[in-house]
């Protein structure tokens, strides 16, 4: 099979979007010793889980394992979808409509995070002592750490409000 780029990905569907859509994103989880790593935002000040939205010709789980190389510089895999988040219903501030996926990335111990050009530190942290989250991960966090020792079903999604 021929390998595409980015580039040719965007060049087939430019022009095909019939109307708007949310965005995709994805979060890498990433567990040593029971706390999770989380990165300081530059543009806030306040933590998350390292992530970003997906690019034109990229898997879901691809995206999460490169925005995890790109904001705390440390090599993974992604091994388990944990959950997908509807951002309207997580308290998400942004402007716009985000599905943001959560995975599971396994990362050898060997590595040591460090933050990148978006970020101002990173750390490790446990679910009784987490640091002033960003919104749309004051919920998601907690829920993140009951999904990953079995606590809610994997994976996780919003359901459709029955009325």
């Amino acid at each position: 099979m021929e390998k595409r780029t980015p580039d040719d990905v965007l060049k087939e569907y430019e022009g095909s979007l019939p109307h708007a859509t949310p965005y995709v994103a994805a979060d890498a989880a990433v567990f040593r010793d029971g706390c999770i790593l989380l990165i300081r935002r530059e543009d806030n000040g306040l933590w998350a889980m390292p992530g970003g939205a997906t690019e034109v010709g990229e898997t879901w789980a691809r995206s999460a394992e490169r925005e995890l190389y790109e904001e705390a510089g440390v090599e993974g895999a992604a091994t388990q979808l944990l959950g997908v988040f509807d951002s309207r219903l997580w308290g998400s501030r942004a402007k716009y409509h985000i599905y943001s996926s959560v995975w599971l990335v396994e990362v050898s111990d060997d590595q040591t995070p460090v933050a990148g050009p978006e970020t101002i530190g990173v750390g490790f942290f446990s679910e009784d002592d987490l640091p002033d989250l960003s919104p749309g991960h004051t919920r998601r966090i907690p829920a993140v750490f009951k999904l990953a020792r079995g606590g809610l079903p994997v994976p996780y999604f919003d359901m459709t409000p029955h009325e």
